[in-house]
């Protein structure tokens, strides 16, 4: 784990935000409601903090539902100053990103806008699967619970809450 990344999981830790760290060590997830954020940092000449959350995935992108995505994270991208909303339509996913400058980092600015974004993202992902069909990360982790239940079953010496962290981990590409 680099030196922002520390800093970062310190500033979570003090704050009491629930977060769990990739088997690779260079990404956390903070976990809000429906919405996962992803962070990962950059120590390098400008140290900076990088949020992500997938906000949809698995989704239908059929030329008409493509074009009215776009228009619809382009609508987004205009209303709001940060993140950006972005289509990846190799992926079929609709994600929520931001940069945040670590190099002066102050512990309270980065909650606030951790929790300002997760808040969004918690909200947003609802109206745009309303909108758009795809899965949700907490959709994914309910599928994740309910395999790693049916696995469990089938062999009960397994370490349930840490096969399911790690399930959670590879379905949102930290893993």
């Amino acid at each position: 784990m680099n030196r922002v990344l520390q800093q970062v999981a310190g500033i979570l830790a003090t704050g009491d935000i629930e977060f769990d760290v990739a088997d690779s060590g260079d990404t956390l997830f903070v976990p809000f409601d429906s919405a996962v954020l992803q962070v990962d940092a950059n120590d390098g000449d400008h140290p900076r903090v990088e949020i992500m959350a997938w906000l949809l995935s698995e989704l239908d992108l059929d030329p008409a539902k493509e074009r009215a995505i776009r228009e619809r994270l382009n609508g987004l991208n205009a209303e709001w100053l940060y993140p950006r909303f972005c289509l990846i339509p190799d992926l079929a996913a609709i994600t929520l990103e931001y940069e945040f400058p670590a190099g002066d980092m102050k512990p309270e600015d980065f909650r606030e806008v951790l929790l300002h974004l997760a808040s969004l993202a918690e909200d947003l992902d609802d109206e745009l699967q309303a909108d758009f069909g795809g899965r949700r990360a907490i959709d994914h982790a309910v599928s994740a619970t309910a395999e790693l239940a049916e696995r469990s079953a089938k062999s009960p010496d397994r370490d349930e809450p840490q096969e399911a962290t790690s399930m959670l981990k590879r379905i949102l590409g930290g893993g």
